[in-house]
């Protein structure tokens, strides 16, 4: 297997599917490529603390930057 996984790929298309109920099209495409990094991140490393930094870091950057 390579550095992704068919898991972590389904993962994040079932990911981007949540999303769209609640979010606008784009926007619910736009959580697949950190979410596939998430899922890297989780298969090498299995640390839940270091994908909720991640999760946080890339939430709190995503938002100032759509703020401005």
């Amino acid at each position: 297997t390579g550095p992704i996984s068919l898991a972590n790929i389904v993962a994040s298309l079932a990911f981007c599917l949540a999303h769209l109920p609640f979010s606008p099209l784009l926007h619910s495409l736009s959580v697949f490529f950190p979410s596939l990094i998430l899922g890297i991140l989780w298969s090498r490393h299995k640390s839940l603390f270091l994908c909720a930094g991640v999760h946080c870091y890339y939430n709190a950057v995503y938002y100032h930057f759509s703020v401005l």
